[in-house]
């Protein structure tokens, strides 16, 4: 079956906690809060990803997987990409293609950066035992679903709470990170991933933790969390079940189909915000 003619077939695994190869991981036909998040956009968005997903797409976020690696301790061997302009530098690089090795390849910038922030890397891991890069499979509304976590924790904090930990890298300042976490709906991860995890222990109790660090000088780090309880995480639960019963009439339908299926096409107005209404208004001035 070509990739224009693949149905929607999404393969219900037993609820679980595994240690999993990503290539074993991406291949499993669950949805992931990433293809979840398309889907929410439109079906449209969800079909031209899944049709049109190469490996160069993956590459974009090297820095990230890497620094993920390093800090815990778990994931793909960063590795600095020979030169390829070079006789030497294509065999080098052939050989540890052969080697079977799993490796993110990094440029030399980014191979310093990489080592830089590992240099600087959070302690959090170190203080919170755990598991890193674990699979998680159930499924939630009809839907198999799979998220892996970067952290699981092997025991509750001291509120009694059981905290997956999430690792973020971001370009900027960690301290404005809640404004990164509503563009990027990272409420939507967290939420996934806590319904998944409630699902496969029965844990009643649970939170979300990001430890983002910046990708600049002195690469320094900060901590935040969702509840399971608070409005935010709520309000993305509701969210998530809406777009997996309508991800579940999907199934069994060409993904092809889901392309005639975008955003809403008749003339939308625009309208400004009281606030941005009056910043134009300023400029007028007296």
């Amino acid at each position: 079956m070509t990739g224009q003619d693949m149905q929607l077939t999404l393969t219900p695994r037993d609820p679980q906690i595994t240690d999993m190869p990503d290539s074993e991981y991406f291949a499993a036909d669950s949805i992931d809060q990433t293809m979840l998040k398309k889907f929410m956009v439109s079906p449209r968005d969800y079909a031209y990803h899944r049709l049109n997903l190469t490996a160069d797409d993956l590459s974009a976020f090297a820095v990230g997987k890497a620094a993920h690696s390093l800090t815990l301790g778990s994931g793909p061997t960063p590795t600095l990409k020979p030169n390829l302009r070079t006789k030497a530098g294509k065999a080098e690089y052939e050989a540890m293609q052969a080697d079977g090795e799993d490796r993110v390849w990094l440029t030399a910038a980014d191979h310093q950066l990489v080592t830089a922030m590992c240099a600087n890397r959070p302690d959090y891991f170190d203080l919170h035992p755990g598991t890193p890069e674990q699979a998680m499979f159930a499924t939630l509304d009809g839907v198999p679903c799979k998220g892996k976590a970067d952290w699981l924790p092997d025991q509750p904090d001291d509120d009694g709470v059981y905290r997956i930990i999430d690792y973020k890298t971001v370009r900027g300042n960690p301290a404005d990170f809640e404004r990164d976490a509503y563009s990027h709906g990272y409420d939507i991860q967290a939420a996934f991933y806590m319904r998944l995890y409630a699902e496969i222990t029965g844990h009643d109790h649970i939170g979300f933790t990001f430890v983002v660090q910046s990708k600049q000088p002195p690469y320094d780090w900060q901590v935040w969390r969702f509840d399971n309880d608070q409005p935010e995480i709520l309000t993305a639960d509701r969210l998530i079940t809406r777009a997996l019963e309508r991800l579940a009439w999907w199934q069994g339908k060409p993904v092809k189909q889901m392309l005639d299926w975008g955003l809403d096409h008749t003339p939308q107005q625009i309208t400004y915000t009281p606030w941005q209404l009056e910043q134009r208004i300023n400029q007028i001035g007296d």
